[in-house]
């Protein structure tokens, strides 16, 4: 019923679910204030402004304590930070710290038996570091799906699929 795309950017991954039918109800949530003005602008200008939440919000942090949602995609950073490597919160993620405190909150907004997908990049992290994160934040890893492009090849990506 309710889905959020967390580290949604302009929320073309919820947007997309939204348009598919995988919910009636989409909530997106961003650090930065500027890709929200376009899930905004989409949200009116289609139609379902009324279907949409938008918040601004580093994690979970500033996400309202009764939202709850029964699906959670995220597309967070998917690297550490390097030496010589500028700083880019989109991209990189220090002491998977926001990993940390995504996992840690997610169980405060989940539907119990709600889902959590979150992307990652096999150069630039392992699942199963992810894993223990989970568990100690209440879930559980249900699955680790490998990546693929439009011909079915190995793209690099994976999908760390929870439950909570």
């Amino acid at each position: 019923e309710r889905m959020h795309e967390l580290c949604a950017g302009p929320g073309y991954i919820g947007y997309a679910l939204l348009a598919a039918g995988w919910c009636d109800e989409l909530v997106l949530s961003d650090i930065n204030p500027e890709p929200l003005s376009c899930a905004r602008l989409t949200a009116a200008e289609n139609g379902v402004a009324h279907r949409v939440s938008i918040y601004e919000s580093d994690a979970l942090d500033d996400i309202p304590a009764g939202e709850r949602w029964d699906l959670v995609v995220a597309n967070p950073p998917h690297f550490l930070p390097g030496p010589g490597t500028p700083e880019d919160i989109r991209v990189h993620d220090p002491g998977w710290s926001l990993h940390q405190r995504i996992y840690g909150s997610l169980g405060r907004h989940i539907e119990p038996g709600g889902l959590a997908v979150l992307s990652g990049n096999e150069r630039g992290s392992d699942p199963r570091r992810f894993e223990e994160m989970v568990v100690a934040g209440g879930g559980r890893v249900r699955a680790i799906h490998p990546g693929r492009d439009l011909r079915g090849r190995p793209n690099g990506l994976y999908y760390l699929l929870s439950e909570w």
